[in-house]
């Protein structure tokens, strides 16, 4: 016990967090690296993770290809406001 201060895990849905926290056995995690963008978010995991103090880190925040969500990729990159405000720095 006490060896490890803080746990993260990846790409943990609400189908994975709920169980897991079910028992009380086991603390919560510390973050939870999911795929987040303008394409792609869940409110739901978004609620639940803020219920039980578990950070969500977005990897892939501009929507980036190759992943396996249904979107072609580059969703921020092709937003009009987001491509004015990329010209502007």
């Amino acid at each position: 016990r006490g060896l490890v201060r803080h746990v993260g895990v990846s790409n943990f849905h609400l189908r994975h967090l709920e169980p897991l926290l079910e028992g009380g056995t086991v603390e919560a995690p510390f973050v939870n690296q999911v795929e987040w963008h303008l394409g792609w978010h869940d409110d739901a995991l978004l609620n639940f993770s803020r219920r039980n103090g578990i950070q969500l880190q977005a990897y892939s925040p501009l929507g980036g290809g190759g992943t396996t969500t249904g979107h072609s990729g580059g969703v921020a990159l092709d937003n009009p406001v987001i491509a004015r405000v990329a010209r502007g720095h």
